[in-house]
């Protein structure tokens, strides 16, 4: 997809974020959950990158989705599984949040947590990484 089309999906996504929270119709908590994947498969990249010492601000290819995709030898599979994730695992945590707002920081961490494990599971941050 390259920069310009993650930037303007980011920022449409953002734009709309902010749109339901000032609405109402939406909490912070659901839009973690929903867009979880991506939040813990970047942090995770960034934060591994920095305390190896890499250069986190240029290009690369350690994202766990990539060592997934790699591994696996189809981003297609990979993305089905993130689809599957996002239908059966967060999608019904963001409803929970969304019923439940004072438990949406328990639902939250319920949520990501295991994906912060399985990004970790796929080398996040890390170069040439294989399981």
């Amino acid at each position: 997809m390259g920069d310009v089309g993650s930037n303007f999906i980011g920022f449409t996504l953002g734009v709309m974020a902010l749109l339901s929270l000032f609405h109402g119709s939406m909490t912070i908590w659901t839009w973690l959950l929903l867009l979880g994947v991506f939040i813990v498969d970047a942090t995770l990249t960034l934060f591994m990158r920095v305390m190896s010492k890499q250069r986190w601000h240029e290009g690369h290819a350690s994202h766990a989705y990539q060592n997934a995709a790699r591994r696996y030898k189809s981003h297609a599979k990979v993305t089905l599984t993130v689809v599957l994730i996002n239908l059966f695992w967060l999608g019904p945590l963001a409803w929970l949040s969304l019923q439940y707002p004072k438990m949406g920081l328990v639902i939250t961490v319920i949520g990501l947590l295991p994906l912060l494990l399985l990004a970790k599971r796929f080398g996040a941050g890390k170069e040439n990484f294989s399981i």
